[in-house]
């Protein structure tokens, strides 16, 4: 399959994914994922912060397959993992005491939640 993946980041995003596809674990969503990931970088997810802080609760990790901006606030706890970050997004995550998760950490964990 041919990929659209110009840095070593998605190839790493892509690698994991299909590994964990392969593990019969919702080979669904993992290929969903996948083609999010895998697509011209003109065509990715942007979501802004306060899409995120409406969909999800304190304590949740949170997956976006594009890139986080820094429009609106982060009122809650929560771990994030996302191929790209605004600077200022990344301030505000730091202040709102979120933390930034590896996507291999973001696996890992048992319960995840993907905002686009």
């Amino acid at each position: 399959m041919k990929t659209n993946a110009e840095n070593n980041q998605i190839k790493e995003w892509i690698g994991l994914l299909k590994s964990e596809r392969s593990k019969n674990r919702d080979r669904k969503l993992y290929g969903k994922l996948i083609k999010m990931v895998d697509m011209p970088k003109r065509k990715r997810h942007v979501v802004d912060l306060y899409k995120i802080n409406e969909n999800s609760n304190d304590g949740d990790v949170v997956i976006v397959p594009g890139k986080v901006l820094s429009k609106g606030s982060i009122d809650h706890k929560i771990s994030l993992s996302a191929i790209w970050y605004s600077q200022s997004a990344k301030k505000t995550l730091e202040k709102a005491n979120c933390s930034i998760l590896p996507f291999s950490e973001a696996l890992k964990q048992k319960k995840i939640k993907i905002v686009i």
